[in-house]
């Protein structure tokens, strides 16, 4: 029902009905389109529905991309189970409202976003849901500690006169005055406020709040009047930045559908779409005659556009991963960087596109000092002062490009307390649901701008991945519930993958456990995983016959977990016996041994599968077989025990023809045949 929610409803509803089509009942479904019936409900492979949505389809849908093959495999599914309709999976879940926000993790106190004052002598800092405010020409003394915010804090905004400073949170923004005193707040939005901009004239605050995946409104305020003067839809998921021209004329927005997009603001149309990202869009700003935008992204980039010509211009590719933040001095000659590798940059001759072959396009000033994954950069006007923060809270000040102090939260910023870790608990289930799988989000190039190392073999990027990344947009600690990880997995909103969680199962319990306890990676003096043992280790079985593995982890400090229901299961030899997703063996039509593995998070067991013959041999019959070492004593114990006898000696064109094709796995050549048969 999702799937046709995201992916079909949009242009085959009864306001728009594309072909003659209406995909929002079933009633309008049966009632087919204008080329009739598209759904026979018990027949998937003889449905419309579905024959579209196949690769080189012609028609194809959807018309603009290509569904995953899970994705299509779960809606033959649904045809072929008799296409039920669920009304209440289509329905909208509302947000949750501002009051129902718990208590942020005291663990989880990221530095989202910085602001530095036009005049350069203040700087407002973002640790989890308070701001401080620095006196740049003081020693950096904390001039005031804001407070009010119910949710980490992503943006922050100066007014250019300096008399307003805004800052935002879950479907909030607080406006403070020059004196630092709370002077309001706005609160009409329907997510996280992601973005924030004041109109040069100080008259109006832009704002982006964002449904992650969904979509992202920019809305206009004035500010003397705290109302809301326009509002709009520009992206088709998280808008990450904005910024205004210096005429207060165009408003560039940043997406998170790898999208920049300028606006006209007289009329709130579109001027330019530039679409040459190929990841999320994460920062955005103007040349001073507003010509030209240079935008950053999370594919390494750093792009000068022209706006006339809507093209690339300039392109920089010399950061090492995510840039996350973006300036652009009054005076033009410099830009510089944040980025996830740890880095600011400064950027300054920059070159454009004139058909010449030359190594960079910028000289690169790389500001050493920073640690772990930068969120966000602020610089004065000259980019002689240059300030960063990262995902820990810590705040990198350079002057004249040299590090010259480092802003540390007030407190220090606690260890994750509690009972569930990413290494012992959440990296299992997600290796259950196929998350690493290289068909998902551990390809090469992820999936959807998310991406796992293969089989989770790196771990701590793993973690890195889903608390940091993208301004941490895949975890809601003070609403776990609302974690894009936790409502993709469970299928509360579109998922190319389906639902690979079950939501109140003991795994979705666990992953929103996780989050909310502040999203550990591992717990000091945690047990680590020694072994894994399978029970029954070993069975015989009569044919068809039925059987439930369990499967129990043991740690470095005693403790057992059973863990069958996030082992993987694997039959080496199906015509002995089959296995299901959950260890639930059936034995198989053949007689013979075979044996059943058990994986669980690189450890591996076997449970024996023994399925001996009806009929018995007399135990003479072994006995008699000659044998010439004690490898032919341990075989026949073995045909003994599954009640074969052993086959005739092979002859020697059998035995070379078996040898070539189990080695080498073809036959051998005449001239090599001739040679073997010669050889006595």
């Amino acid at each position: 029902m999702v799937l046709l929610k995201s992916n079909c409803f949009s242009c085959h509803n009864p306001e728009k009905e594309k072909g003659g089509l209406d995909l929002t009942s079933r009633e309008a479904i049966m009632a087919g389109g204008d080329n009739g019936k598209v759904l026979q409900p018990g027949k998937a492979a003889a449905s419309r529905l579905v024959q579209t949505l196949q690769p080189g389809a012609d028609p194809h849908m959807p018309p603009k991309d290509q569904l995953s093959p899970r994705a299509i495999a779960a809606l033959e599914t649904w045809v072929n189970d008799g296409a039920s309709w669920d009304a209440e999976a289509l329905k909208d879940r509302p947000s949750p409202k501002r009051d129902q926000l718990a208590s942020l993790p005291p663990s989880y106190a990221p530095s989202l976003a910085l602001a530095m004052s036009a005049d350069g002598k203040r700087l407002a800092v973002s640790r989890a849901n308070r701001v401080a405010v620095h006196d740049l020409e003081n020693k950096n003394a904390v001039l005031a500690t804001l407070e009010g915010h119910r949710d980490t804090v992503q943006a922050l905004a100066w007014s250019a006169d300096g008399k307003w400073l805004a800052s935002s949170d879950y479907r909030s923004v607080r406006l403070w005055n020059a004196e630092l005193k709370p002077a309001g707040e706005l609160t009409a939005f329907e997510g996280r406020v992601t973005a924030l901009a004041f109109a040069p004239d100080n008259q109006s605050l832009y704002t982006a709040d964002s449904q992650p995946a969904v979509r992202g409104t920019v809305r206009q305020w004035s500010l003397a009047e705290r109302k809301p003067l326009a509002d709009w839809v520009a992206h088709a998921d998280s808008i990450y930045a904005l910024a205004l021209s210096k005429d207060g004329k165009q408003l560039a927005t940043a997406g998170g559908d790898e999208v920049a997009t300028v606006w006209a603001l007289a009329d709130r149309k579109p001027r330019a779409i530039l679409e040459g990202h190929q990841g999320a869009v994460y920062g955005v700003a103007f040349k001073s005659d507003g010509e030209q935008l240079a935008t950053v992204s999370a594919d390494h980039e750093l792009l000068v556009w022209d706006l006339k010509t809507k093209l690339k211009m300039t392109e920089v590719r010399v950061h090492k991963g995510g840039v996350t933040g973006l300036g652009w001095t009054p005076d033009d000659k410099t830009i510089v960087t944040s980025c996830e590798d740890g880095l600011a940059r400064i950027f300054t001759e920059i070159q454009t596109h004139d058909g010449a072959q030359r190594s960079s396009t910028a000289k690169e000033r790389k500001l050493a000092g920073g640690t772990g994954r930068l969120h966000a950069v602020a610089t004065s006007a000259d980019a002689k002062r240059v300030v960063a923060g990262n995902h820990a809270g810590d705040v990198f000040i350079w002057e004249d490009n040299r590090l010259t102090a480092t802003l540390k939260p007030e407190t220090e910023v606690p260890a994750p307390v509690g009972k569930v870790s990413f290494i012992k608990d959440v990296l299992p289930i997600l290796s259950k649901a196929g998350c690493s799988a290289g068909a998902c989000h551990a390809k090469a190039e992820g999936q959807r701008g998310f991406s796992l190392s293969v089989f989770a073999y790196d771990t701590r990027k793993d973690w890195k991945e889903i608390t940091e990344d993208a301004f941490g947009r895949r975890v809601f600690p003070t609403f776990p519930e609302e974690s894009l990880i936790y409502r993709k997995a469970t299928l509360a909103m579109p998922h190319e993958g389906g639902q690979r969680i079950a939501p109140g199962s003991p795994s979705a319990k666990v992953l929103l456990q996780w989050i909310r306890e502040g999203m550990a990676y591992q717990h000091e003096g945690e047990a680590t995983l020694e072994r894994v043992t399978v029970e029954p280790a070993a069975g015989v079985y009569r044919k068809a016959a039925q059987q439930t593995l369990s499967v129990t982890a043991h740690y470095s400090d005693g403790q057992q977990r059973n863990v069958t229901a996030l082992a993987d299961f694997v039959s080496n030899d199906n015509g002995i016996a089959t296995v299901t997703n959950a260890g639930r063996v059936t034995v198989g039509g053949i007689n013979g041994e075979g044996t059943i593995v058990a994986r669980y998070m690189g450890q591996v067991a076997i449970s024996r599968v023994t399925v001996p013959a009806e009929k018995k041999i007399a135990a003479a019959k072994y006995a008699a077989l000659p044998a010439h070492n004690f490898i032919d004593e341990l075989a026949y114990a073995q045909f003994q025990r599954l009640g074969f006898l052993p086959s005739e000696l092979c002859s020697d064109e059998e035995f070379l023809r078996r040898a070539s094709l189990d080695t080498i796995g073809r036959l051998p050549t005449l001239e090599e045949a001739r040679e073997f048969m010669d050889d006595p």
